[in-house]
């Protein structure tokens, strides 16, 4: 037998592959794809086993879903280390573009899921090394991430987005990396286009039973539009230990961002004539959003056998908004109108605990699970108008009288339960969940004119998901897998009423649950010499989908629009072409689209929906094709050279269809060094994106009432970096 010139290891420990590609581990498709893109010696892949499909410790080639990593050296090398969307590009499914807007944060979608969202990330799960980062009502946003201390980022869509409940787009989750072996320190200077600059320190230690790592940075823009300047502080700290049979983990994470300026999206007649401007009334509000968020979480394991162990998780914290929107202050007259500014204190923690059990079953192994998970979270939201004064003494930009006050309370409770059962054939999944979801609104600002809104709102769900793998052989497997999902309204989705819809103030109590069921089937695939493929196919069919109805000067309406269908293909294929080149390749096409007619708002004032959406209308915010190519060449020690090609296809930005995006294809290319000198290591990078120059909209706000859609994408850009490591 011919031996595979590829090996695996975990941990430190190698497997040798022969050429039928067997092994007590496995090569999986993800650990090639993962090692492909990070350019990899051709000697030895990292295979990392992957957490976030079923929560367990589990080898993603035998998962009957699309999962998905990326894994450090990839998130890390040539790259700013400041956004997702720098590696998020190569995942098919997964739309995640830089708004080069840090008052918004990324816009991320999966398989059309959250790509509603005018800021945040909704409809995705969120977590950080299992600890969430998403609210209890389904918001969520990946500026805490701090990638330069990432191990890999897991990335999972289909129906198994059902065992975390209130998430039906799928889960995006962030692994630290492992504090070392041994003490090092890492300093990062990073200098780019607009005037960016990011620098940083990382660095861990260990101590015989446990060990720390700490990472801090901090990245400031002026940006390439007028009005959209930021500075954003990231610190991430983990510290791990282990005492006989019992683990312990703690998570630290802190955001600051002070003053993040919001340039606005631009009409469709501004963005042909002029895409680095930003729109007038950006500048005379002085649009602004300033954002501080503090967690802690800790985690424990009891081994208390080799067939049982219990997990336990809590966590806490606080975030902070204060919000300056551009709201015309002849609108806010009426004691029903909440102002022009947002401010918001919130409180959150949670937690859950589940027990596993292992058993012998058939000639195979059962994995059993089963816990519970409780989730809160308290919020002050308060309403000011965005000015003071009057005629020649009227300022504008700042925080005037209060229009808004109320305290809002979630609470979330789930049960949960799970098996996993593999065998030399099969291996076939079965779990189900339990939500319960309350939010309870206590109004505050009761005056004449504007009623006492008090009230509440109830959710629940069961969601059982069902897989199989089917192992025709050693180097093929096929999947299929069927579940159910839900998504609630986020708080900021309740949070506003269509004025002259019956009760003009407080949260949208009509508004329901979102509900849909999943199925996907897919292929994976390797063979003896490095070459591996994943293909699946996927349908979403939704209830009550959750749209905006209008969407002005940055406040949005919500409401159900009945049903939704979202169904298309992902492919991603990648393969040594010669001992220093690689090649990595990803597409997908998705026909996301409403299934039944309604009727939908123009431009304001509108208190009255009348304008047609025909039945078969496409999801807004949901590109039909994206691909992704990528060659990797080390053509000497040390040296790696990229080039890359993505391509977008149109996304529509209205539920009209009447305006969208158009399709571009992208160029980026990365050039890095690195030299090993006694115990200190330099990488210097150098990266060019765009280099076609291509100014059309890099995303859309979906039904922005006033036309201004579009958020144009960045001139051609550069970025320079050096990263100098002691061990």
């Amino acid at each position: 037998m011919k031996k595979n010139r590829y090996a695996c290891s975990l941990k430190g420990s190698k497997q040798t592959i022969n050429s039928a590609g067997s092994t007590s581990i496995g090569l999986l498709s993800v650990c090639s794809l993962a090692a492909l893109a990070s350019g990899a010696s051709a000697q030895t892949i990292v295979e990392p086993i992957v957490i976030t499909a079923t929560r367990l410790a589990t080898n993603p080639f035998e998962i009957p879903a699309s999962i998905d990593i990326v894994d450090g050296d990839t998130l890390r090398t040539g790259q700013l280390q400041v956004n997702l969307s720098e590696t998020l590009a190569r995942i098919p499914g997964i739309n995640v573009q830089n708004r080069s807007n840090y008052a918004q944060d990324l816009q991320i979608s999966s398989r059309g899921y959250g790509a509603r969202a005018s800021f945040g990330v909704r409809g995705i799960k969120v977590l950080i090394d299992g600890i969430p980062a998403s609210a209890p009502d389904g918001a969520g946003q990946v500026a805490t991430f701090a990638l330069s201390s990432a191990e890999r980022v897991e990335v999972l869509r289909g129906p198994f987005s059902a065992l975390y409940g209130n998430a039906s787009g799928g889960v995006i989750q962030l692994i630290t990396e492992a504090p070392p072996k041994k003490p090092t320190v890492a300093a990062t200077l990073a200098a780019t286009s607009f005037d960016g600059l990011r620098y940083g320190v990382r660095g861990g230690a260990n101590f015989g039973g446990g060990g720390v790592v700490i990472d801090a940075s901090r990245y400031e823009t002026d940006g390439f539009r007028p009005q959209s300047a930021a500075q954003r502080d990231v610190l991430n700290a983990k510290a791990e230990w282990k005492t006989g049979a019992h683990s312990f983990g703690l998570l630290l994470t802190s955001l600051s961002m002070p003053d993040s300026q919001d340039a606005l999206g631009l009409t469709r007649a501004q963005l042909d004539a002029n895409p680095d401007q930003t729109a007038s009334v950006a500048t005379q509000f002085n649009t602004r959003k300033t954002t501080r968020q503090s967690q802690l979480g800790g985690t424990w394991r009891w081994a208390a056998s080799e067939a049982t162990s219990v997990n336990a998780m809590l966590y806490g914290g606080t975030r902070d908004v204060l919000q300056f929107q551009s709201i015309a202050t002849a609108a806010q007259g009426a004691p029903t109108h909440p102002g022009g500014v947002i401010d918001l204190d919130r409180s959150f923690l949670g937690g859950d605990l589940r027990v596993n059990h292992v058993i012998p079953l058939a000639a195979g192994r059962l994995q059993l699970t089963a816990g519970l998970s409780r989730d809160e979270q308290d919020e002050a939201r308060k309403g000011f108008q965005n000015f003071t004064g009057s005629g020649a003494s009227q300022v504008l930009g700042v925080a005037g009288a209060l229009r808004r006050d109320e305290d809002n309370n979630l609470i979330a409770n789930d049960v949960f339960a799970q098996a996993d059962w593999q065998s030399e054939f099969v291996n076939a999944f079965l779990g189900v969940r339990q939500s319960k979801l309350t939010m309870r609104s206590t109004d505050r600002y009761v005056v004449p004119g504007n009623p006492n809104d008090s009230g509440q709102l109830k959710f629940d769900a069961t969601t059982p998901v069902i897989g199989a793998t089917f192992k025709l052989s050693p180097a093929l497997r096929v999947y299929a897998s069927a579940g159910r999902g839900f998504e609630t309204p986020t708080f900021n989705e309740a949070a506003y009423r269509l004025p002259g819809a019956g009760g003009q103030t407080g949260l949208n109590f009509d508004l329901k649950s979102a509900t849909s069921r999943n199925y996907e089937a897919g292929i994976k695939w390797r063979n003896g010499r490095g070459a591996i493929g994943t293909f699946a196919l996927f349908r979403s069919e939704t209830n009550d989908e959750i749209a905006p109805l209008t969407n002005s000067a940055g406040r949005s309406v919500f409401r159900n629009v009945g049903r939704t269908s979202r169904e298309g293909i992902e492919a991603t294929f990648a393969m040594p072409i010669a001992n220093t080149i690689d090649l990595y390749a990803s597409a997908n096409v998705i026909d996301a689209k409403y299934r039944d007619a309604f009727l939908a708002c123009g431009a304001p004032p509108c208190t009255t929906p009348n304008i047609a959406v025909a039945a078969g209308a496409k999801i807004p915010g949901v590109p039909k094709q994206q691909a992704f190519l990528e060659l990797r060449a080390r053509p000497m020690q040390g040296l790696l050279a990229t080039i890359e090609l993505q391509h977008q296809g149109r996304v529509y930005a209205n539920d009209t269809n009447t305006e969208s995006s158009k399709p571009a294809t992208l160029v980026n290319a990365m050039l890095s060094y690195r030299k090993a000198w006694n115990k200190i290591d330099y990488t210097a990078s150098l990266r060019a994106e765009n280099l076609g120059d291509k100014r059309d909209a890099a995303t859309v706000i979906v039904n922005e009432a006033n036309g201004r859609f579009f958020e144009p994408r960045p001139p051609r850009a550069w970025m320079v970096s050096l990263e100098v490591r002691y061990r």
